[in-house]
């Protein structure tokens, strides 16, 4: 399933990231970055950590609406999934981040 990351700027000179899968579905928006190369790098990490389906955090908001986020090993949140409205898209959600990311290609 090909993918792609992309690299995008924010106002005050940050940088964030998302994920698309293969039709163009948004997977997964990452945390801002003060620069381009920490955008990168959490790419990288976020390539290792989705291969692993433990490093899923599942949450649900107020109104129980489900989405998960990744953290690096120490940690730091990566970022979040898009709000889905059922236990299946979640994990439909997580099954298309794990076989994406890790062969995304990145632009930006």
């Amino acid at each position: 399933m090909a993918g792609q990351f992309e690299i995008k700027p924010l106002q005050g000179g940050q940088f964030h990231f998302v994920l698309f899968d293969s039709d163009g579905q948004l997977l997964f928006t990452g945390e801002p970055c003060p620069a381009i190369a920490d955008a990168h790098a959490a790419i990288a990490a976020l390539k290792e950590r989705a291969q692993a389906f433990p490093n899923f955090e599942r949450k649900k908001t107020a109104d129980n609406k489900m989405y998960y986020t990744i953290r690096t090993a120490n940690g730091k949140v990566l970022g979040n999934s898009e709000l889905h409205g059922s236990i299946p898209g979640l994990e439909n959600s997580i099954t298309a981040l794990n076989k994406t990311a890790p062969h995304a290609a990145i632009i930006g």
